[in-house]
């Protein structure tokens, strides 16, 4: 006659405190790859040049978006042109959009 024992009779099924926590854990597993995934982004400038105005897209505004890179885009009111009295060094990835109207000029 074989004996039973309440270990034998359970195999394969987990107590719901146990089942609970390793839900819990899987959840936190997932809240951490998802947390990491959206982490990951890609680096962001200043974005917008100038608040509406020719007078406020300057050089100096333009330098201050190139020094967090990303994507650069203009509010000038308009057609206008910046004068560079510089060489600009980029050293991360950047997009300058200047949408048709922004002339960036050496001075020469």
């Amino acid at each position: 006659m074989k004996q039973t024992n309440k270990s034998d009779s359970q195999r394969g099924k987990l107590s719901p405190s146990k089942r609970l926590s390793g839900e819990i854990g899987l959840l936190l597993v997932l809240l951490l790859v998802l947390a990491l995934l959206f982490m990951t982004r890609p680096v962001q400038g200043a974005g917008v040049v100038g608040s509406g105005t020719p007078g406020s897209c300057t050089e100096a505004a333009l330098n201050t978006a190139l020094s967090g890179g990303g994507s650069i885009s203009f509010n000038c009111g308009g057609s206008h042109t910046i004068t560079l009295t510089s060489q600009k060094t980029i050293n991360s990835n950047t997009t300058i959009n200047g949408g048709g109207q922004i002339t960036l000029s050496g001075g020469g």
